[in-house]
């Protein structure tokens, strides 16, 4: 197509941008729903022939306990790539470095049918409000996106095994800028995590090996950018992640008790590059592509405290997700209060 725009490099990358909400986000929901698998603290439960505690004395066998939550987090997210583009028979390399910036406010609600403090089955609904801005390197493009978030998740806690799984849906109206030229469309992506560890007590400290999985499909609708009609391919990311998290308790007084943790994983990503293809409405095409795939880190630190009926909790953690090529810094904070 004899009139692209160098900024058309960039276009994939919007669905990327629309993956990396989504998981911010749903990470949101998985510190929560950890929190939940081990609400007293130091009492995770056996491994092996590791001692553990005595069962905590504010358990509620077969009274089904609700409780409501709210968390707020904002990332990070930076990326240093160029992609090579041939265009017209001639290989190009172009700079699709980009800044992501993501805030979220995100709250839910909880039903544990045997009680508070026990193991076994839970389940609970969430929503969320997003607003994320992203802006590239070069040719002054920038994207928005801003909407709501929904979903629900399940756990299985029995002493130091737990699994547990979410599934969430991002609607997003996502608006794109460049060459002074605006366009809005709906981005859209459906997504499932889960994760299965066991926790093995030492004591006031633990070690716990984690296995995690996610799937996400990211779908955005077509875009007209001056006389250029630009086609989204279905997104679609697949990442495992083996670590592990090690951690211990202190208690700070009679009422209250605080727990930290480290947390580190290799992840690898196997989707596919995200493509769009851009279109002059003369039978003229080009394609590009945003490659995902590869191996990546992740490391977070938290703080836990809750009071002696664990009634009320609070959090707070920092985390980074990391390659050769991108860093994500994420920090969250929150509240579970029981009834």
């Amino acid at each position: 197509m004899s009139d692209w725009a160098p900024a058309d490099v960039h276009l994939p990358a919007l669905i990327t941008g629309a993956q990396n909400v989504f998981y911010d986000t749903a990470g949101q929901v998985e510190d929560h729903i950890y929190g939940e698998h081990f609400p007293s603290v130091g009492e995770g439960g056996s491994g092996a022939d590791l001692m553990v505690g005595d069962p905590p004395a504010t358990a509620l066998p077969g009274n089904g306990t609700p409780a409501v939550w709210a968390k707020v987090s904002g990332d990070h997210f930076t990326r240093d790539t160029t992609v090579a583009q041939t265009i017209g028979g001639i290989t190009t390399n172009f700079d699709t470095s980009l800044v992501q910036d993501t805030f979220s406010l995100l709250g839910g609600a909880d039903y544990q049918p045997n009680g508070a403090g026990n193991d076994g089955l839970r389940a609970g609904a969430f929503g969320a409000y997003i607003n994320s801005g992203l802006g590239f390197t070069s040719y002054g493009a920038s994207a928005a996106y801003t909407g709501g978030s929904f979903g629900a998740y399940a756990a299985y806690t029995s002493q130091g095994f737990y699994v547990d799984g979410e599934a969430k849906v991002d609607l997003l109206d996502m608006s794109y800028t460049s060459g002074g030229l605006t366009s809005d469309a709906l981005a859209a992506t459906f997504g499932l995590l889960a994760n299965a560890g066991y926790r093995m007590q030492m004591g006031s400290s633990f070690v716990e090996p984690i296995v995690s999985a996610a799937y996400t499909n990211t779908s955005i609708q077509d875009l007209t950018m001056g006389g250029a009609s630009v086609a989204f391919s279905n997104g679609q990311s697949f990442r495992v992640g083996v670590g592990g998290k090690i951690g211990t308790e202190f208690v700070l007084s009679d009422q209250m008790t605080a727990e930290l943790a480290l947390t580190g994983k290799v992840w690898n990503e196997f989707g596919s590059a995200n493509t769009v293809t851009v279109s002059d409405g003369l039978g003229n095409s080009d394609s590009f592509g945003d490659g995902i795939s590869g191996l990546f880190g992740e490391v977070g630190i938290s703080g836990t405290l809750h009071n002696e009926d664990k009634s009320l909790s609070a959090f707070a953690s920092v985390g980074d997700k990391f390659n050769a090529s991108f860093n994500s810094l994420n920090g969250k904070a929150g509240f579970r209060k029981s009834f």
